[in-house]
């Protein structure tokens, strides 16, 4: 089964390239430089050259504060490409599996939130990626939607990355406590990309549509931080590490609104394909290890 997975480089798209050794699909890789997904003459001529089974998307402009200033770009990589590629998809018939995010909702349930649930991002990114679903299910029956949240993996830039460079480079960090998510591991993400792959390569079908898929337990940004130094502390033997301060989002500088409830209710993705929830810390283990172990 021929692949095109877009954003390679990426935390997800580069732990698919690595578990794509063991399924052995016919990869298609590229990066952003390699394929801009925006320049809509330059993938159409590429991907038409492919003629894929089915496409991937791990791209986006997920820079959430810098998206305040730069609406235009973060629209025409999140809703605009995806509105060309899933029209794109639909003509030849190629289903595409897309990685969406938390912040679509505006955090006020007080429940975890589940796929049906209605969407209000507070912010200029969680705009643009509703509008990259929106235009997905205009356009696309054959589409899987990803929703996920707190993105973590040994490379890239994310939260455990800057964690761990302030432990070492800082006395003390604030981290808010009032916003409850699901850290999730980029290795997971990708597991359960490459399984649905596998179902389709075998089946030539799915039950298509939007799912959602974190780590578990459920945890605030400062007790994700906390669990953080710990494992940090376990490896490196430092002795110097930086002290968390627990502090309201109010209190914090962010350019961009962020919900206080990113918790997503992953039931249904449990129900249709068996796809458990993946114990954030665990994983966590393994990236912490991996980098202080070198």
């Amino acid at each position: 089964m021929k692949i095109v997975l877009l954003g390679k480089n990426g935390q997800v798209g580069s732990n698919i390239l690595k578990k794509n050794k063991d399924y052995l699909f016919n990869l298609f890789s590229f990066s952003r430089r390699e394929l801009d997904i925006s320049n809509f003459q330059d993938f159409e001529s590429k991907i038409n050259i492919i003629k894929p089974d089915v496409i991937v998307n791990a791209t986006a402009y997920n820079f959430v504060d810098l998206a305040e200033e730069n609406e235009t770009e973060a629209f025409k990589v999140n809703q605009d490409a995806l509105d060309f590629i899933s029209t794109f998809c639909n003509k030849l018939n190629i289903p595409l599996i897309h990685i969406s995010t938390d912040f679509v909702f505006d955090g006020n349930s007080s429940q975890p939130y589940k796929e049906d649930d209605k969407v209000n991002p507070l912010n200029i990114y969680g705009k643009s990626k509703v509008g990259g679903e929106d235009v997905i299910k205009k356009n696309l029956d054959k589409h899987i939607i990803i929703r996920t949240s707190w993105v973590f993996s040994e490379i890239g830039s994310n939260f455990l990355k800057t964690i761990l460079k302030l432990l070492e480079t800082k006395k003390s960090i604030s981290i808010v406590n009032n916003q409850i998510g699901s850290p999730t591991s980029a290795n997971s993400i990708s597991d359960i990309i490459m399984k649905i792959l596998k179902i389709y390569s075998n089946n030539k079908s799915l039950k298509w549509g939007t799912y959602h898929f974190s780590g578990y337990p459920y945890c605030s940004w400062y007790e994700f931080a906390n669990e953080i130094s710990s494992q940090y502390l376990k490896f490196s033997g430092s002795l110097n590490c930086a002290s968390l301060v627990p502090i309201d989002s109010n209190s914090y500088n962010s350019k961009a609104l962020r919900p206080k409830n990113s918790r997503l209710n992953c039931s249904k993705i449990n129900k249709i394909f068996g796809f458990k929830q993946d114990d954030w810390k665990e994983s966590l283990n393994i990236i912490i290890r991996n980098i202080y172990e070198k």
